[in-house]
């Protein structure tokens, strides 16, 4: 293993870690009245430029990495052709951007995944993917649940939601949404490796179930069904293909049952018709949207307080201090228009169809996480948002370096 290979790994595994928001959750001890009457400003400010410092070199670093590689990084970029178009759409908006400063600031971190993603993409193997975004959420799982039980008043919200697990993340639904898939992770490694292995596989599906609960995310624990079932068809298309269309017509079923009695599942997770205010939120987004349907507002342009979009949108909703449309869809609507939501909704659909053919070929459960990580990027970007216009979230960081991986390793398999 030569010395690229292991900064390379090594990068993934600080990425993927900080992805997760570790140091942002430290914020979280501005919730506690000590900390507001005393240090709570001056903490928020030095952990928030801590992390985005850490982000920036590591970026840094995997651009001057891909600089002594450059012609296979070309390739490799250009290979993933939508992801490419994708970039070069959000660079181009620069050209139309209604903020110009807030879009020339955002756009650094969206290269600098982008550098890491196609690093990642050359360097670093599925499987070896997989087990360092493990130990990465492993960490944090461990983590947070240590500082819910040792320190509730930073591991659990306060105010609106308080009581809710929110661990080292600063905000029950990030911690929801890591636990979910760190739940599906852990159930899909019960029947692979030694007894050991098992035995923490188990170990991690209780803890991570635990704090998924706990978080009382409605984002997290829909999403988490949804994968599951999801999952649960591919294996059954995969090893009993006479019993697919009988489950997938149950799961229809089950479907239009719960959109017809949505107000009763929705009551269910504790939530009410509105989903916290996100509908009306919605509608009143939409009707921006449709003011610059093809190309959005610029990329990080639209969400800058005091601009005229935001305050409109928002006027006379809950929402008004929201900084996102909790619609990973409509924010990328917002940022780049149909033209940029349809580049990523191809790339990533494609990235999930590499991923479920994987399965199909090898029939190993073990390489069920993937199409189980894409699968629940998109259901939780229906009531979050995490897609490219937020690149420092960890779960777009992860979904880049799987989507150009699999381009990659599709294309190596086409020239065999």
């Amino acid at each position: 293993m030569n010395i690229k290979t292991v900064s390379t790994k090594a990068i993934y595994f600080l990425f993927a870690l900080i992805g997760l928001n570790p140091l942002m959750g430290l914020m979280a001890l501005e919730q506690t009245h000590a900390v507001r009457a005393g240090i709570g400003d001056h903490l928020h400010g030095t952990v928030r430029w801590m992390y985005y410092g850490f982000w920036l070199l590591l970026s840094a670093v995997c651009f001057l990495l891909l600089i002594r590689r450059s012609r296979e990084s070309l390739r490799a970029l250009l290979t993933a052709s939508l992801w490419a178009l994708l970039l070069f759409w959000c660079l181009a908006s620069a050209g139309w951007t209604q903020d110009l400063p807030s879009t020339l600031s955002r756009l650094p971190f969206l290269v600098g995944v982008y550098c890491f993603g196609i690093l990642a993409s050359m360097s670093v193997t599925l499987e070896e993917q997989h087990s360092m975004f493990f130990g990465s959420l492993a960490f944090y799982a461990i983590g947070s649940a240590l500082l819910v039980w040792l320190v509730p008043g930073i591991g659990t919200m306060q105010g609106f939601h308080e009581g809710a697990f929110q661990g080292l993340s600063g905000h029950k639904n990030f911690l929801g949404r890591y636990m979910g898939i760190f739940l599906i992770m852990s159930a899909l490694s019960l029947g692979c490796g030694s007894l050991r292995a098992r035995v923490w596989s188990l170990a991690m599906v209780v803890l991570s179930a635990v704090l998924l609960i706990g978080s009382r995310s409605a984002t997290g624990l829909m999403a988490t069904a949804a994968t599951a079932g999801a999952i649960i068809l591919i294996w059954i298309y995969v090893r009993y293909q006479k019993w697919f269309f009988a489950a997938l017509a149950m799961t229809a079923g089950l479907l239009i049952t719960a959109v017809h009695q949505y107000e009763k599942v929705l009551a269910l997770l504790g939530r009410q018709s509105s989903l916290t205010g996100r509908v009306p939120l919605w509608q009143a987004l939409l009707d921006e949207v449709w003011k610059n349907p093809e190309a959005g507002y610029g990329y990080g342009a639209f969400w800058v307080a005091g601009t005229h979009p935001y305050e409109s949108a928002i006027a006379s909703i809950r929402y008004k201090q929201a900084t996102h449309a909790h619609n990973g869809y409509l924010d990328a609507l917002l940022d780049a228009g149909v033209v940029g939501l349809s580049f990523f909704l191809a790339a990533i659909l494609m990235g999930l169809y590499y991923s479920v053919r994987r399965v199909v070929s090898s029939k190993k459960s073990g390489d069920l996480w993937i199409p189980a990580f894409l699968i629940f990027y998109l259901a939780a970007n229906i009531t979050d948002s995490f897609v490219f216009t937020r690149p420092k979230d960890g779960f777009f960081i992860v979904m880049l370096s799987l989507c150009m991986t699999l381009v990659q390793a599709r294309r190596k398999t086409d020239h065999q």
